[in-house]
């Protein structure tokens, strides 16, 4: 995805790790409780309408791991939210599911891990859809998903210590 999109070639030890880093990345999705999950959830998919918002961009909803969504809008690649207000609001989601009996983690720590390893995924997935759209009529596009690396370094660094 990056390394043909900026021309560079990985090492067999990059590629070990980047492999790795998948394969965890995968783990702990599929270990995560699963629910029903739009699977698009972020700030360029919602129209204010009355009485409720419009939910654009639904056709590819899936059963799939909770922190999904959370991770799509509080994680947005076109919006970036500084980390107390997402600790504020995914604990209040955190608060409010359990309360509703859907299946979280018991530990939010817990729950908090998973949303950042979605946050991880998310922004990998966004980055490759970037990349994928190189053209001289989507450049502007492209250009705002850099601010994806920012945030998946951030997020990286996390999950991996």
């Amino acid at each position: 995805m990056w390394p043909k999109h900026l021309g560079a070639t990985l090492s067999d030890e990059q590629t070990a790790t980047l492999d790795s880093v998948f394969e965890r990345l995968l783990v702990n999705n599929l270990a995560q409780p699963q629910v029903y999950v739009h699977r698009d959830w972020h700030s360029r998919n919602l129209m204010v309408s009355d009485p409720n918002p419009g939910i654009l961009d639904f056709q590819d909803a899936v059963y799939g791991p909770i922190t999904y969504d959370l991770a799509s809008i509080y994680r947005d690649a076109y919006i970036q939210w500084d980390e107390e207000h997402q600790l504020d609001w995914v604990i209040r989601y955190w608060e409010k599911a359990r309360a509703a009996g859907l299946p979280v983690r018991e530990d939010f720590g817990d729950f908090w891990r998973d949303f950042e390893w979605m946050g991880a995924q998310r922004h990998i997935k966004v980055a490759g859809d970037f990349c994928a759209v190189v053209s001289p009529g989507w450049q502007g596009w492209v250009f705002e998903g850099y601010a994806v690396g920012d945030v998946l370094s951030a997020e990286g660094l996390r999950a991996v210590h």
